[in-house]
């Protein structure tokens, strides 16, 4: 894609984000002022960058939404929920365009009629019909071409017109121009048939210390040998700032001396005054450079070599006050008197070769004064997982060394290389934790990125159900890798669903139990340890256990005898079951069973868990807890057989050695008691159909917590753990269940990582 169209779509959704949730804000609030600013402040910023690129459709879409919210802010249109429905569809709109942009590098078929619909309901909201712009700015009763301005300069003669068309435009550009995008002296100098220009500063002088470059101030007149509508159309995006006027082609007042020497006068002054007004400060290095690049390209133009080398001189020497203003008064004296101007207006007119010329050094020496660096770097995703392949690479290679010290310490005499390799390993694991510490902290982003888009998730739905309810967030500056944060959207979409239509009641429902009105739904996110916890918790009707027990046993996903055997969290997990809905009946919202077990699943594929806690009557709190990083894992390893197994250091107990006798029998089960707490026994040699172990008085046992409860894995020996890049079964092996992914140790060998839950479900179902 363009990189300049790549950032113009990135930047416009964070936009939209922006603009999105201070509407949100704002129909919570319409009196909030701030909120109405910022939304405004959103749109306009879409609107000018999407000045850049000929996608007239967007921009006039844009361009009619933000008129809508100028009315709404100067008070001549009051904001209603059917504007902030219009408003969101526009923005849903320019949302769908991001896409296309993204995709094809263009608008999709049909962009012009779905813009022109939706232009058309957004200027009825101020009471206009939607006329291009281009065409409002000339009378239906204005005479076919009007008289030759009496304040121009210029006659058609003195600039040798002597037919066709002449278009007259004023163009007085916004004061925050440069900030949404705009180049208004590009855009004057590229104006079609351009034939003349005059650059007009303000009636009013502004002192040097109240000036700020980047407001402007200017304003522009134009002649060109072009049609009114063809001028229009070139500057369609700023079209509320110009005006057009076709003009016949009769005597006018005299032309001045020189254009050019006016357009080089004012150049001058505005220098003179910055050095007359110069003071001590950060400031005065980068004035003095900008006003020797400014005289230098003057000398330049108007052929004054003897001005060139003293400004050489003086810049060999070190930039001061007085030699340049030796050089401006050398090039006011070969410019010679002024000329008279034609009205008090101060201006600086030129031809329009000429004008281009010398309006370009000042222009582009502004280039040269010292600019606030961002602190915030972009930076393209790929680039950064192509850095963390590098690092999963060099972690197989430090995890090569013990390997190698080991096979030294088989040979005789090689003591002192041994010691070597171990200097080098502990050299090479020093500075991969370093960089993968670093690597890390990029990878970290806020989980509010994902947490703030729910507002209207939320808003949507609750008007749907004709429900209220209110949506607070908390820890939005949380981190987590950007990988576990992009994963959390679609299940926290379900939980939130689930929530609005099975948990929240409706207000009137809610007013008999003595509650407010208006729900709540919190969405909580926390650290703890190397987890990321996201709670959504509401306050509605809580979970009815004793229906969903019915449930299970009507749907065949329990039977009594393993019913009676689950705590009352073990009964509120089975509304993680898959097929098991406690809605009567089928909507587009819920009742198929599925949401809940999609929500599981996602969650343990990411290695995290969910838990449930309610209380009949007070609400529902589901968590969610996942690593801060699915890049490098820690596993621990275990040996069965002849294979090598990882299972994740956090959901690691402990490791002991049990004697056989210790071993207790529970119906087809096996159980030990360890410090009163009665924990299942999980042969992995049986599950994985490996030979039979060999007899012996004790057991290896790794306990380890699988969503918390707590099972024994007997397995064959323990080994260290281990740094390891795990990565996801593909293809036929994508289908295998136990195993989440592969890692590759540093002898070439393959650890397989277990995946826990599936692990159980495998041996207890």
């Amino acid at each position: 894609m363009n990189p300049l169209l790549n950032q113009f779509v990135t930047e416009g959704r964070d936009l939209l984000e922006q603009a999105s949730r201070a509407l949100l804000a704002l129909e919570r609030n319409n009196q909030d002022a701030s909120e109405l600013d910022a939304l405004f402040r959103a749109v306009h910023t879409i609107k000018g960058a999407s000045g850049l690129f000929d996608f007239a459709p967007f921009s006039h879409t844009v361009h009619a939404g933000e008129d809508l919210l100028d009315a709404v802010r100067a008070g001549d249109v009051i904001f209603t929920p059917d504007i902030a429905d219009l408003v969101l569809e526009m923005l849903d709109r320019v949302a769908s365009w991001f896409e296309d942009l993204e995709r094809q590098e263009d608008l999709a078929d049909g962009a012009e009629a779905i813009g022109e619909d939706l232009r058309a309901r957004l200027r009825a909201c101020i009471g206009e019909t939607d006329q291009p712009a281009a065409a409002a700015l000339v009378a239906t009763d204005a005479p076919a071409t009007a008289p030759w301005p009496a304040d121009l300069p210029v006659s058609a003669a003195d600039l040798g017109l002597s037919g066709g068309e002449i278009a007259y435009l004023r163009y007085r550009p916004l004061e925050t121009a440069f900030f949404t995008g705009d180049d208004p002296l590009r855009m004057v100098l590229s104006a079609p048939g351009l034939v003349w220009v005059d650059i007009q500063r303000p009636e009013a002088p502004v002192a040097l210390k109240d000036l700020d470059p980047f407001l402007i101030s200017t304003s522009y007149r134009l002649l060109c040998q072009a049609a009114p509508a063809e001028l229009t159309e070139h500057f369609r995006y700023v079209a509320d700032q110009i005006e057009v006027t076709a003009l016949s082609l009769g005597a006018a007042g005299s032309v001045a001396a020189d254009p050019l020497h006016d357009m080089a006068r004012a150049l001058l002054d505005s220098q003179e005054r910055v050095l007359e007004n110069l003071s001590d400060g950060p400031q005065q290095a980068g004035s003095l450079a900008a006003t020797f690049e400014v005289l230098s390209r003057l000398a330049r133009h108007l052929s004054c070599p003897d001005v060139e080398a003293d400004l050489a001189q003086a810049q060999e020497q070190g930039l001061s006050q007085s030699a340049l203003h030796g050089s401006l008064v050398a090039l006011q004296a070969e410019l010679g008197p002024k000329s008279a101007p034609a009205s008090d207006t101060p201006t600086a007119a030129a031809a329009a070769p000429r004008a281009a010329r010398a309006a370009e050094p000042a222009y582009e020496g502004a280039g040269d004064a010292p600019t606030r660096k961002s602190s915030v770097l972009r930076v393209d995703a790929d680039r950064i997982d192509a850095l963390m392949n590098l690092t999963g690479e060099l972690i197989v290679a430090k995890n090569a060394m013990p390997f190698l010290a080991r096979k030294a310490e088989e040979i005789e005499g090689t003591r002192e290389l041994l010691r070597e390799i171990k200097a080098q390993h502990d050299a090479i694991n020093r500075i991969t934790e370093e960089l993968q510490t670093a690597i890390m902290q990029i990878r970290m982003v806020p989980v509010g990125s994902v947490l703030g888009r729910f507002n209207r998730l939320v808003r949507d739905l609750s008007r749907k159900l004709g429900k209220k309810i209110e949506l607070q967030t908390e820890g939005e500056e949380t981190e987590a890798d950007k990988a576990v944060v992009e994963e959390l959207s679609e299940p926290l979409v379900h939980l939130i669903r689930n929530a609005i239509d099975h948990g929240l009641e409706l207000p009137e429902d809610r007013k008999a139990a003595g509650k407010t009105e208006t729900g709540l739904i919190l969405l909580k996110a926390s650290q703890r340890d190397d987890s990321v916890v996201i709670e959504i918790r509401d306050d509605g009707r809580g979970i009815d256990v004793e229906r969903v027990k019915a449930k299970a046993l009507e749907r065949g996903v329990i039977d009594e005898e393993g019913l009676s055997r689950l705590s009352r969290d073990g009964e509120l997990q089975l509304i993680l079951t898959p097929g098991l809905s406690t809605k009567e009946e089928i909507s587009d919202l819920s009742g198929r069973g599925v949401g809940m077990d999609v929500v599981a699943s996602m969650v343990r594929r990411l290695g995290g868990s969910v838990s449930l806690s309610s209380e009949p009557g007070q609400g529902t709190t589901v968590r969610i807890a996942l690593p801060l990083s699915m890049a490098v894992q820690r596993l621990m390893m275990i040996e069965v057989e002849d294979g090598l197994y990882g299972v994740p250091i956090e959901s690691v107990i402990e490791s002991q050695k049990i004697p056989t006798s210790r071993i207790r029998r529970h119906r087809e089960g096996e159980m030990i008691l360890l410090r009163d707490r009665l924990i299942p026994l999980l042969r992995l040699r049986r599950l994985f159909a490996c030979r039979d172990e060999v007899e012996s008085d004790t057991i290896s046992v790794m306990i380890v917590d699988v969503e918390g409860a707590e099972i024994g894995l007997v397995v064959d020996r323990f080994h260290a753990g281990v740094d390891a890049i795990v990565k996801p079964m593909s293809g036929l092996l994508s289908q295998t269940s136990c195993y989440s992914g592969t890692a590759l140790l540093g002898d070439g060998s393959v650890l397989l990582a277990l995946d826990l839950p599936e692990v159980v479900e495998c041996q207890f179902h």
